[in-house]
């Protein structure tokens, strides 16, 4: 009898064991479970939330760049410099980059007209960076958009983005800093000079016509304020772009003349025959407004014009010894 009781109560305590040992796996299962589901949602609203950035700076990031080009200083003080408009004001430091004899560019953060050439650095930089995030998140995180021609359309426009904001460094700026969605900014970031600069930025091109080649897509309309634009319009004007900044790098005769203008105008016949008008609100031409439409913001240089006169006129006013003829 005791035998029995006493078998009874092992099995007894054998069965509450295994019931709590049971019950505490099954709630460790449970808890991973939850832990996985609580995960996966983390997972899921975390690429949710990246793929709408992604959206955002696809949106946004073509207007940066057209600000930084077309209405900030960048418009206005090349030409003045290269003696194709002269202005008597100073914004943007023309009247002092247009005068002759030419003065010495004050490049500190003190001259008073830094701003013409900072705020374009600052835009075009903007626009690198957002276009390195979405290729970081696209290429090595492997982040996948609505559908894979979504995702193809994304890695061929950022290309785009990322030559021109290259290419228009490299034709402002002597050099530039270079990063990618590779880089490692724990370490010291190095500056390249505008040639180096440049092959990058049409290398960027190069890609984004190699995308646009072997696939089809629309261009929003909210990207570049322009209806119907596709792959080929995209391609043309890569393009066009590639011509502009193989041409536009060279800065002293002899590099003029060691360009490839054969592959100038290759690339320029395939590039496109029209350019936007804007609509006067963002998308507009500070230059061709102010300096175009007013006759009291800038005129043509007569280093512009003179060329072509065919009297003794301009030869004669080159040779008249004053301080706006000196640099001939």
């Amino acid at each position: 009898m005791r035998l029995q009781i006493t078998k009874m109560i092992f099995l007894t305590i054998a069965v509450m064991l295994f019931s709590c040992v049971d019950n505490s796996l099954s709630e460790d299962i449970e808890s991973d479970n939850k832990r996985d589901n609580n995960s996966n949602l983390s997972n899921k609203l975390l690429t949710d939330e990246t793929i709408e950035h992604i959206k955002t700076l696809l949106e946004n990031s073509f207007l940066t760049w057209w600000l930084a080009i077309h209405v900030g200083g960048a418009s206005f003080i090349p030409q003045v410099m290269a003696d194709a408009a002269t202005s008597s004001w100073g914004n943007y430091g023309m009247r002092h980059l247009s005068s002759e004899p030419r003065a010495e560019f004050d490049n500190t953060q003190d001259y008073q007209y830094q701003d013409g050439f900072a705020d374009v650095m600052w835009n075009l930089y903007s626009c690198i960076s957002a276009m390195t995030d979405i290729r970081r998140s696209l290429i090595l995180d492997g982040i996948k958009l609505e559908t894979d021609s979504v995702t193809t359309r994304a890695k061929a426009y950022s290309n785009f983005l990322l030559g021109i904001s290259y290419g228009s460094l490299a034709t402002i700026y002597d050099k530039a800093i270079f990063f990618d969605e590779t880089t490692d900014f724990s370490n010291p970031l190095s500056m390249k000079d505008y040639t180096e600069l440049n092959d990058l930025a049409i290398g960027y091109l190069k890609k984004s016509i190699a995308i646009s080649d072997t696939s089809d897509y629309d261009i929003p309309k909210e990207w570049m304020k322009v209806e119907n634009y596709t792959n080929d319009s995209l391609k043309a004007l890569s393009h066009s772009f590639i011509a502009r900044y193989t041409s536009a790098i060279a800065r002293t005769q002899a590099e003029r003349n060691a360009l490839d203008w054969t592959e100038v105008k290759s690339n320029a016949e395939k590039g496109i025959t029209f350019a936007p008008v804007g609509d006067g609100d963002y998308w507009w031409s500070r230059t061709q407004y102010y300096a175009g439409n007013s006759a009291s913001w800038g005129r043509a240089d007569y280093k512009m014009l003179g060329p072509a006169d065919k009297s003794t006129g301009y030869a004669n006013w080159l040779g008249d010894g004053s301080d706006a003829t000196i640099a001939g």
